[in-house]
């Protein structure tokens, strides 16, 4: 069950909001009041589009609402129970960007992609947006969509719904795919019979001999080749040891060289020290301790006279700010005192006890015509629907008499309603010169409160000022005292710098003396390995000759290779195109006959389909022909037609009722006989059967002014059908009408459309 719609900026629509019910639901109001935007929103609720939309009559930007004004985002919220559970699908739209979609189970997430969305509640509903549009939404005047198809797409449609149009298209399918496999079949026939396989067998043979003995060739060459490969990789191996000899040599060399240089460095560093008068590392470092010392001290001095200064100026500022609010203060109080004088209360409170008095008296007698204007109201709606007795006494009256009586209705109502709209004036001014009165006196007791407040702060200004002048002379003697503690700490600072580079000094001069030591035996022992390498220029020269005798053989033998590769790849290459032709051949031959028996089968399969779309078609036809004759005799007033029924043939489905001619039965297509009343009374019988028979489980159904080209004891007849009949038949039931007999309808929700379209005003919705 749909039990609520809310729509924002939904065409006509600005902020609708609608509880729905189980049974009948009735939309009623005149042409472009909003009835139909209502059940187009349901169905894009539900499925992201609705049938304009679909067949792109619509965009999805021009369903925001755009008058008086284009909106910018609109949304559409539908609430429904499905077995036991409720669910909520929200859809947002925009002038830019894309839809949005989210759907909810019992308050919970489950998609939010509107694709995803849209599948979520095919799946819940068990329908199709196809199949929905088709059964359960009958579009405004497209009650009779069926009966104004031409035979062949009515055919194809009503396949469709009923799931038969599969069948058509596997057979179609089935006969595609045996057409080409019988192509295929003529194809491999023909090649097959160009073809000498004896021939070809023997070619290969003498090929495969070629193969072997090029092979042979190719191994015997290949093991040559290896074993040179190897003998070069020993002397190439023996060149590398030797060359890292002397590589390892002229490094030791660069490296005797390098320590040479760093000896001669700290010999002069030692000289410039001892030349400088330095004193000793540890008396140097012992300075440095004894000025760091006396830097700390003087920091702690710094800190603390920082400190003090910080503490007496956040002293002064919260003194300012004290002296400042004290001034404020002040101006507040005599400007309060001034607007004080201005306003009397006890004259004020007079005219609000006068003005109260008046709006009693205004609001009784706005009441009084209102409810004057309703009664005439009422008259006129009685007399203009037919009803030909006094309002009054329930007498007859004779047509002057009723005509008489409207007139005056109609002349009362206008009086008692202009007279209501000047009372309702009179109102509004009224409130809102009593509201303009209380503001005035409540400002009067507010600016008292706020007087009273006030009291004391001359004293508080003239204290707070003499301590502010205070605080200022404490703030510049310790700032005073902090300035003198930063340049003392400064000097013993610079004193510190210089007594460092005097310790580093020192410092340097006794690691200098200790690396002359390392260094000098550095170069004994680096000496002694460069005079133990022995190698020399000549060895590398001879195993250079070598291998390039090596290298002249490798080349020869790696010609001889590649020459028997190819040939073999060659031989190996057409070998296997021979091999490969003969087994495509035979191939084709097996081929033939497994496409000929997959032939006969489809031949098999395609009457099998045939067979069973007549079945199925004959069971779903005779399930919505006796529902449909159940809705009819329940639907159409009278006697002249006394069945319905849905022939299916070959070419069409016909919509027939059955007669009386002549004491014979005979059924005729509805399109060629009947009234435009009677073929929408066909078709709403047509719907129902199909909605009960396609879609059992969920039992709704939604007609956009069904009572279209019905007369009025046709209309009177539908009354009955949607109070008691129906609710019987389907769940839940939206009609959506203009005409106002639909509120009789018993037990149904009415709701009630309206809207000023001349001033582009939003859709109003009110339940009757």
């Amino acid at each position: 069950m749909i039990r609520s719609v809310e729509l924002k900026n939904w065409k006509t629509h600005k902020d609708t909001s609608i509880e729905f019910s189980s049974g009948t639901n009735i939309l009623i109001g005149q042409m472009g009041s909003g009835k139909s935007s209502l059940t187009d929103a349901i169905c894009f609720a539900l499925f992201g589009t609705y049938p304009a939309m679909q067949r792109r009559h619509v965009s999805i930007s021009r369903v925001i609402r755009n008058r008086p004004s284009q909106e910018k985002v609109g949304h559409v919220r539908l609430s429904m129970d499905i077995d036991g559970s409720s669910y909520a699908i929200t859809r947002t739209f925009g002038v830019r960007g894309k839809p949005e979609a989210v759907i909810e189970k019992d308050g919970k997430y489950l998609q939010s992609q509107p694709e995803r969305v849209t599948e979520e509640v095919e799946r819940i509903l068990k329908v199709d947006y196809e199949t929905f549009s088709r059964v359960i939404y009958s579009e405004q005047n497209q009650l009779e969509y069926f009966l104004d198809l031409r035979s062949a797409e009515r055919k194809k449609q009503i396949d469709g719904l009923l799931g038969l149009d599969k069948f058509a298209n596997a057979q179609e399918n089935a006969t595609t795919l045996a057409n080409r496999i019988k192509d295929m079949i003529s194809e491999n026939e023909r090649i097959s019979k160009e073809f000498d396989i004896p021939k070809v067998k023997g070619e290969l043979a003498a090929i495969e001999a070629s193969l072997l003995e090029s092979k042979k060739e190719y191994e015997q060459a290949s093991s040559m080749l290896k074993g040179k490969l190897e003998e070069r990789a020993r002397l190439e191996e023996s060149i590398k040891s030797l060359k890292s000899m002397q590589a390892k040599k002229a490094a030791l060399a660069r490296e005797i060289e390098g320590l040479r240089g760093r000896k001669n460095f700290a010999e002069s560093e030692v000289s410039k020290a001892k030349s400088l008068g330095l004193p000793s590392k540890a008396a140097a470092y012992a300075a440095k301790a004894a000025a760091g010392e006396a830097i700390n001290s003087l920091k702690k001095a710094e800190l603390e006279a920082e400190e003090n200064e910080r503490r007496l100026y956040s002293r002064l500022a919260k003194l300012e700010a004290t002296v400042s609010e004290a001034g404020k203060r002040m101006k507040e109080k005599s400007e309060l005192e001034k607007n004080l004088a201005k306003i009397d209360p006890a004259a004020t409170s007079k005219q609000i006890s006068e003005c109260s008095a008046s709006i009693d008296r205004i609001s009784t007698e706005l009441s009084g015509e209102k409810s004057a204007a309703s009664e005439a109201a009422k008259h006129i709606a009685e007399l203009s629907m037919g009803i030909n007795r006094c309002p009054v006494c329930e007498r007859e009256l004779d047509s002057s008499s009723v005509a008489a009586l409207l007139a005056s209705k109609k002349k009362s109502f206008a009086e008692h309603d202009a007279n209501a709209l000047r009372l309702s004036e009179d109102l509004i001014r009224s409130r809102e010169r009593l509201k303009e009165l209380n503001l005035a006196l409540n400002s009067a007791e507010v600016m008292l409160g706020k007087i009273k407040s006030y009291e004391g702060v001359e004293s508080l200004l003239t204290e707070s000022t003499r301590e502010l002048e205070k605080a200022v002379r404490e703030r510049d003697l310790a700032k005073a005292k902090r300035q003198k503690a930063a340049n003392d700490l400064q000097a013993k600072a610079d004193e510190l710098q210089k007594l460092s580079l005097q310790a580093e000094a020192a410092a340097r001069a006794d690691e200098y003396s200790l690396e002359l030591s390392r260094i000098s035996q550095s170069i004994s022992q680096k000496m002694s390995d460069y005079e133990a390498i022995n190698v020399d220029d000549k060895q590398v020269d001879s195993a250079q000759e070598a291998i390039s005798s090596i290298n002249s053989e490798i080349g020869k033998l790696d010609a001889t290779v590649k020459s028997s590769s190819k040939y073999v790849a060659e031989k190996g290459a057409e070998a296997a195109r021979k091999s490969a032709e003969i087994s495509r051949i035979e191939a084709i031959f097996g081929d033939i006959e497994k496409k000929k028996a997959v032939v006969q089968n489809l031949s098999k399969f395609k009457l099998a389909l045939t067979e069973t779309q007549a079945t199925l078609r004959m069971h779903l036809i005779d399930s919505i022909n006796i529902i449909m004759q159940e809705a009819w005799e329940a639907l159409y007033p009278y006697g002249d037609y006394s069945g319905i029924m849905l022939d299916a043939s070959e070419e069409d489905y016909a919509l027939k009722v059955r007669s009386t001619i002549d004491g014979r039965q005979e059924w005729e297509e509805v399109q060629s006989i009947a009234s435009g009343g009677e073929r929408s009374t066909a078709c709403l019988a047509m719907r129902i059967a199909f909605s009960l028979v396609l879609v059992p489980n969920l039992k709704w159904l939604i007609l956009d002014e069904p009572t279209h080209n019905i007369d009025q004891q046709g209309i009177s007849r539908l009354v009955h059908i949607f109070g008691e009949t129906l609710p019987g038949i389907i769940d839940q039931t939206f009609i959506i009408t203009h005409e106002d007999m639909m509120k009789q309808v018993s037990g149904a929700r009415i709701y009630l459309f309206s809207r000023n379209k001349e001033e582009h005003k939003a859709t109003e919705v009110s339940e009757a």
